[in-house]
């Protein structure tokens, strides 16, 4: 455990730290409390599959004096994973007080063409893995002065796209999860907060396209979105920064992407048949439609 001479003010655990908002997070971090040295010390366990950027970014962070960086290797797809890496955290600040739940990825193909496995993975990551962080961490959380969980879902969850079947699901479950313990945690000192971004260009986007080729519906139609509609991610995590101190039960960005969509999926919950209409006609309108080569499907009699 750390040095009890050097109390803590707040210990962090912050998931997919390694790129995009997690890592644009944990540097915004870092550069606050070097602004604001008289704040406290302050515990982050930033968490990853790349052990190179992990570390570079866990030297870079602990140059400031009063952060003290662990990181954490772990696969979020392991289910073992969530419990290690709260243990890990406790063990070495006996306390837990914010628990942001950023990791997540996209499948680089429709729900359909996915395998088992991948899909199994997906589900693991993107739900699973930050509702067991929750659930491990809540004891932690509950007592601390001001506890915190962030969840990072998606503007995604407004209306059903296929080619983010699965994908969407997850974020669709993580904002109904995350808005009912909010509600159940009511009156504790625990602030439960939601997290709606926009399209964002980072490296999410470009793993999910990634070995599609050029002429794919898929990468067409996303190649296709006006420039307007993505958000930044350093946007993204100033904002996420800013709900430890003063936190809010859902915050969008980009609103002016995020508002449209959510309106869109509200018209399409009331009137099914017109959300498949657009929907279809937009996929069609890029050259998709289903294939049936995927080794599963084409095997089931």
């Amino acid at each position: 455990m750390s040095n009890e001479s050097a109390p803590f003010q707040k210990v962090i655990l912050l998931t997919g730290a390694t790129s995009g908002i997690g890592e644009s997070f944990a540097r915004q971090l870092a550069a606050q409390a070097l602004v604001k040295p008289g704040g406290g010390k302050i515990g982050l366990a930033i968490t990853g599959r790349n052990l190179e950027r992990l570390q570079l970014l866990a030297n870079s962070i602990g140059q400031v004096s009063n952060i003290e960086c662990l990181p954490i290797v772990a696969d979020l797809a392991d289910p073992d994973a969530p419990q290690v890496l709260i243990e890990k955290v406790v063990a070495n600040w006996g306390r837990l007080d914010v628990l942001v739940n950023n990791a997540g990825y996209g499948l680089p193909r429709m729900f359909h063409q996915a395998s088992s496995a991948e899909i199994t993975a997906q589900i693991q990551v993107d739900f699973t893995a930050p509702v067991m962080l929750t659930r491990l961490a809540l004891p932690y959380l509950l007592k601390s002065p001001a506890g915190r969980v962030i969840q990072v879902s998606s503007s995604i969850s407004t209306t059903a796209w296929p080619i983010f079947g699965a994908y969407g699901a997850c974020k669709s479950g993580l904002s109904y999860f995350t808005d009912g313990l909010r509600r159940e945690l009511h009156g504790t000192r625990v602030a439960v907060c939601l997290v709606e971004p926009g399209p964002i260009r980072t490296e999410f986007l470009s793993r999910a396209l990634e070995g599609l080729d050029p002429a794919d519906p898929m990468r067409k139609m996303v190649e296709s979105w006006p420039p307007m509609i993505f958000g930044d991610a350093d946007r993204v995590a100033r904002d996420m920064l800013r709900l430890i101190e003063r936190p809010r039960g859902r915050i969008s960005v980009l609103r002016r992407a995020v508002w449209p969509m959510r309106w869109m999926g509200a018209v399409f919950q009331l009137v099914p048949w017109l959300g498949d209409l657009f929907v279809i006609r937009t996929l069609k309108a890029h050259g998709a439609s289903v294939r049936c080569d995927s080794p599963e499907l084409t095997s089931v009699k």
